[in-house]
């Protein structure tokens, strides 16, 4: 996953394939469910605010294990959790291959377009999903 990757275009990601997206301890609520929070960003306006992440960072499952996509991230307290990439393409979402060069990771992927209106709807909708699909349990800082 993170060997020199060579210039190739985009592939398709089908609409069956799983995305990998990192999952910080602090965005899993008591009851085990995830917070909305996982698939937002600090506001540009007001940086103590979130909103909705219209590039949401992903890996994809063709090139990266959950494990490798957390070890590419660098964060052991994290964990990983999941989603199937028709998810966001049902809300209307835009889903595409990005291998980031910089970081040797062919895997990344985008979840994209989420604003207007829908988009906290959306947030709310995919922790939902993501949280039927934890695959790796982030943990406590030791």
């Amino acid at each position: 996953m993170t060997d020199d990757l060579p210039d190739r275009p985009e592939e398709h990601i089908d609409d069956d394939d799983w995305l990998y997206r990192r999952l910080p301890p602090i965005f899993v609520k008591p009851d085990g469910s995830i917070s909305d929070k996982l698939f937002m960003r600090n506001s540009e306006a007001n940086r103590n605010k979130k909103e909705p992440d219209p590039d949401i960072s992903v890996d994809w499952d063709r090139y990266a294990t959950p494990e490798q996509s957390l070890a590419l991230a660098e964060r052991p307290t994290h964990g990983i959790c999941a989603l199937q990439a028709r998810l966001p393409r049902d809300l209307d979402l835009v889903v595409t291959h990005t291998p980031d060069r910089g970081r040797g990771n062919r895997a990344h992927a985008s979840i994209r377009g989420n604003e207007g209106p829908r988009a906290k709807q959306r947030c709310f909708l995919l922790a939902e999903a993501a949280g039927r699909h934890l695959l790796i349990r982030p943990s406590s800082p030791a």
